[in-house]
């Protein structure tokens, strides 16, 4: 950990560098000290000879030693990508773009470089809105962290705002405020009084205090009120009324998530191929010889019963001393080609985004529901991965190649499970396979919390009727065994050629994680404990009866400590899963990152120059994790307008719930009966307002004079249902 001493001369340096515009440390020959051990030593870049001879300056300048916090802020600078050496002089770059995130207390966070971020206060925002792309100037350093302030916003995130506003500006007579509902940090905004015009309110249109706004370039000054009393002078941007009309109803509700979260839009014309193109494609491809015919097999699908874009098809065959296990995935590297704005726009999108009721996909639709789709009684393109089990689920070899496959049969994942259920089922092999595969991925570490997911419910009629929860069947099992063992093997046969591809990694737990996972256990389960960061370890207390009165806590704590997974052309293992290697390679049609691996594999084999250099695989893999979790944060928020939606009928109803978190001024729960988490306010359990926190697992609400720990059960009331705070809010009922 760094001390105190090494961040204060960081911070000078970047202070001085962004106030006199110096970017040279000022390091020389002066600033020496008797040599230190090797450890504290910075080894400057080796001169030339001729350069030596020249200058006999310059070789005695190439080793230049300093004192240890010296040396530290150094190699933390440069391994951070913030200093570099030229011409054995250390410069620092305080410049950098990258996206805006906003915190709800109004900071902003920008990745400045490789190692660190840069923390922005919110008087050096310079009116720069969460996921703006900005450029900023480092100014300090402190806590690990370097402060800057945002210089130019160099591409909006968005253009319409959903806005609530909330009377006139003090200060700017002629502006009045308004509220960006849809960010964390819930900023103010200017808006020209006289071009708020309320129109005629239509069916599902929202009050009249709801609008969507669009950004100007202009910038003007008002008085903003604290909330701790008084005034202070602040700029914001003036905002304009967009023209769009603000509905509270399903349709309004994807309109919001689109612009919320900058969806992709309708593919245009330009992106989409034609049908004939495609078909003459298919049908010269077809008579490749490079492509291995696969027929011999029994190849079955298993989707959702909504599902229109089959990208995997399965086949196992059992043999005397194993299991053949074919992965056949969607070739959708012959379509789409890197350099066309077809691939380009899959970089833009990313991945597909699921909502409730449709799909925003990566592709167009006659090529992820068609052409690509695995339809059954059809032939297809493919790419298959093949793999070779022993007896006991181990790997003994693997073969990838592209193919043209015959898809025998499609089933949904209920369909498969009642087949399974008979003796005679076509489908009984691969089930078998894949008991053996969890049986030994569960001896290996591997985590599965087994967590069933959300699921809409549709009527007839295409309306939304609410929320189901959907277990996890053995068909669900059978598909996810299988497309692990595809993964695993390419990342595999990527690795032993030498091919880059982006491998989805996964960090081990922070070890302050798991301090925390203990502290639990030792308050709620003492006879438990985690022992090391380490997946068996983890399986070990999962598996222990003593988990059970408090499992459902620990696993939620436990969902929570996991490192983000992510996308990156070096191979770091999937923590989770207990894999040593691991790539993503089975869904093309809606992963970019698939893709991309696809495009790899086929250039290697047909002996072609690698597709993607390691600097394009870096950004595509930067990019496809930004992505990522932007489609997994707008599907999560749709999940929330869904339960706002199906509850909005049922206030003052009472619900079971377990506390599920906590912060000073509000308690959160989840619903027992159903797929949902609402809040409670602090007014409701403590007279000041106020929470007081315990420790990280337990709360004393005044008002009920009652400690609250994390997975206490209670009833709660439903006071209101609130679309626009994606919102439930209840208030206890009965201890």
């Amino acid at each position: 950990m760094m001390d105190k001493q090494t961040e204060k001369l960081i911070d000078r340096w970047l202070f001085h560098a962004a106030k006199s515009g110096d970017l040279k440390l000022p390091l020389s020959r002066g600033n020496e000290r008797p040599e230190p051990k090797a450890e504290n030593t910075v080894p400057a870049k080796k001169s030339s000879r001729r350069a030596k001879k020249k200058n006999p300056e310059v070789a005695k300048a190439v080793q230049v030693t300093f004192d240890r916090h010296t040396t530290e802020a150094l190699n933390f600078l440069m391994a951070a990508g913030v200093v570099t050496l030229k011409n054995n002089q250390y410069f620092i770059q305080n410049q950098f773009t990258g996206a805006f995130s906003a915190a709800k207390s109004g900071v902003g966070f920008v990745p400045a470089a490789s190692r660190v971020e840069a923390v922005v206060p919110f008087a050096e925002r310079g009116g720069a809105l969460h996921r703006d792309k900005v450029r900023i100037r480092v100014t300090g350093f402190g806590r690990g962290r370097m402060t800057a302030r945002v210089e130019a916003i160099v591409e909006p995130f968005s253009g319409e705002y959903l806005a609530r506003l909330s009377g006139p500006a003090r200060g700017a007579d002629e502006l009045q405020l308004a509220e960006l509902v849809d960010l964390p940090d819930r900023p103010y905004v200017l808006v020209a009084k006289s071009r708020h015009a309320a129109k005629k309110k239509r069916k599902g249109d929202a009050d009249e205090s709801l609008i969507y706004l669009t950004r100007t370039t202009q910038q003007k000054q008002y008085m903003r009120e604290h909330s701790s009393g008084g005034y202070s002078r602040a700029q914001a941007f003036v905002f304009e009324p967009s023209g769009r009309a603000v509905r509270e109803d399903r349709r309004g509700d994807l309109e919001r998530l689109r612009l919320r979260f900058m969806l992709p839009e309708d593919f245009g014309k330009e992106l989409i191929p034609a049908k004939s193109e495609l078909n003459r494609m298919v049908k010269a491809e077809m008579k490749n010889k490079s492509r291995q015919r696969v027929t011999d097999r029994y190849i079955f699908t298993i989707d959702g019963e909504d599902a229109k874009d089959f990208d995997d098809a399965i086949s196992v065959t059992k043999r005397p001393n194993g299991y053949e296990l074919d992965v056949h995935i969607a070739d959708v590297s012959f379509f789409v080609k890197p350099g066309t704005k077809l691939f380009d726009e899959a970089l833009r999108r990313g991945n597909s985004y699921y909502l409730a009721g449709g799909v925003i996909p990566m592709l167009p639709e006659i090529l992820s529901n068609e052409f690509c789709s695995l339809k059954p009684k059809t032939d297809r393109l493919a790419f298959t991965a093949r793999m070779f089990f022993d007896a006991t689920g181990r790997m003994t070899g693997h073969e990838i190649f592209r193919s043209s496959i015959f898809i025998n049969k499609r089933y949904t994942y209920k369909e498969a499970h009642l087949d399974l259920k008979k003796k005679s089922s076509l489908l009984a092999p691969a089930l078998e396979l894949a008991n053996v595969l969890i049986q030994r991925r569960d001896r290996e570490g591997r985590i599965d919390l087994n967590i069933a997911e959300q699921k809409a419910v549709y009527d007839k009629q295409g309306r939304f009727r609410g929320i189901d929860l959907q277990q996890r069947l053995d068909s669900h099992r059978l598909v996810e065994e299988c497309m692990l063992s595809a993964n695993q093997a390419v990342a595999n046969y990527a690795n032993r050629h030498g091919i880059p591809v982006l491998h989805r990694n996964h960090e081990s737990m922070p070890p302050e994680k798991l301090e925390k996972l203990n502290r639990y256990l030792e308050k709620y389960a003492s006879r438990l404990k985690i022992r090391a960061v380490d997946q068996k370890e983890i399986g070990r207390v999962l598996a222990h009866e003593g988990l059970d009165p408090v499992r459902e806590v620990f696993q939620f704590l436990l969902l929570r400590s996991f490192m983000q997974a992510n996308y990156m052309p070096e191979s770091k293992g999937h923590w989770g899963l207990a894999f040593e290697e691991y790539a993503h390679f089975t869904s093309p049609i809606r992963r970019f990152a698939d893709l991309v691996t696809h495009l790899q594999l086929a250039s290697h084999l047909e002996k072609q120059k690698r597709t993607f250099n390691m600097g394009e695989l870096e950004y595509f893999g930067r990019e496809a994790s930004r992505l990522e979790r932007i489609a997994f944060e707008a599907e999560r928020s749709d999940k929330k307008l869904l339960a706002v939606r199906s509850m909005g009928n049922r206030i003052g109803e009472s619900f079971n719930c377990w506390l599920s978190g906590f912060t000073p001024d509000r308690l959160f729960v989840a619903l027992t009966d159903f797929p949902a988490e609402g809040e409670i306010s602090a007014m409701a359990v403590d007279r000041r307002g106020e929470i007081r926190i315990i420790d990280d697992f337990s709360v004393y609400a005044g008002k009920l004079q009652k400690t609250l720990s994390l997975g206490d059960k209670f009833k709660v009331r439903l006071l209101r249902a609130d679309p626009i705070e994606m919102a439930l809010q209840f208030e206890p009922e009965r201890f």
